[in-house]
């Protein structure tokens, strides 16, 4: 157990030193969790200015390159927690733009160190981290793809609406990684509900720019979403 946290602590100050920021002191608590997630920080407590990660250490040590990009994938969620606690009214807004905003964001950084492995230029066929396994971009892409597709027609409130369509932030996130070098992923839409497909649409305009994303915008189109999904069941 103490290698493992060790390993969170190490990964922790790669990242700090990656991107020249300072993480705040975290609390990690080992749990098994019972669905796909490997490690999270609990929205309220973010909101709170508690850093708790919960971490499933059995999911996360895969292998150290899978530990690696989970971590870096949360560890942006609570740099952005910082900033979006100050530009939200309420909980349910800083929520919103968590799961919307900062799951991009957070998709991101974690493909881009999917992406430092790979020493030639970024193609199809460039194998990378998957769940403790390497795939092809190719595959990674397509999967990642079909399983928002699935996402959008099994919307239900037992499973939580955010937890289900961050995956389109997913997406999103990991398409721009791949876009800052250079490799073009066009998502494809086309087998998604029509009921939320111009919104999707609209997200990928406004988080694929070159231009600075507006948070409140893209947290207005994820809501946009949450009425659809609540007016039609």
């Amino acid at each position: 157990m103490n290698n493992n946290i060790d390993f969170i602590k190490e990964t922790t100050s790669n990242y700090e030193l990656e991107y020249g920021v300072k993480i705040p002191p975290i609390d990690i608590t080992p749990e098994d969790i019972v669905n796909n997630d490997v490690a999270y920080f609990e929205g309220r407590e973010l909101y709170n200015g508690i850093y708790n990660l919960h971490v499933d250490i059995s999911k996360l040590m895969k292998s150290r390159d899978h530990g690696e990009v989970i971590i870096y994938h949360e560890l942006t969620h609570l740099l952005d927690s910082q900033k979006l606690v100050d530009v939200s009214n309420s909980y349910e807004d800083f929520r919103n733009k968590i799961l919307s905003y900062s799951e991009f964001h957070a998709s991101e950084i974690e493909m881009a160190k999917r992406l430092e492995e790979i020493k030639e230029s970024v193609n199809r066929y460039s194998r990378i981290q998957y769940d403790g396994r390497k795939i092809s971009i190719d595959d990674f892409m397509s999967k990642t793809t079909k399983f928002v597709a699935e996402a959008f027609d099994n919307l239900n409130f037992n499973s939580g609406f955010g937890s289900q369509i961050v995956r389109l932030f997913y997406l999103l996130g990991y398409t721009s990684a791949l876009k800052k070098v250079n490799f073009q992923y066009n998502p494809d839409f086309r087998k998604i509900n029509p009921l939320y497909r111009q919104h999707c649409k609209n997200l990928k305009q406004l988080l694929l720019t070159d231009d600075a994303c507006d948070v409140d915008v893209i947290a207005s189109e994820f809501m946009d979403m949450f009425n659809i999904f609540v007016t039609t069941k």
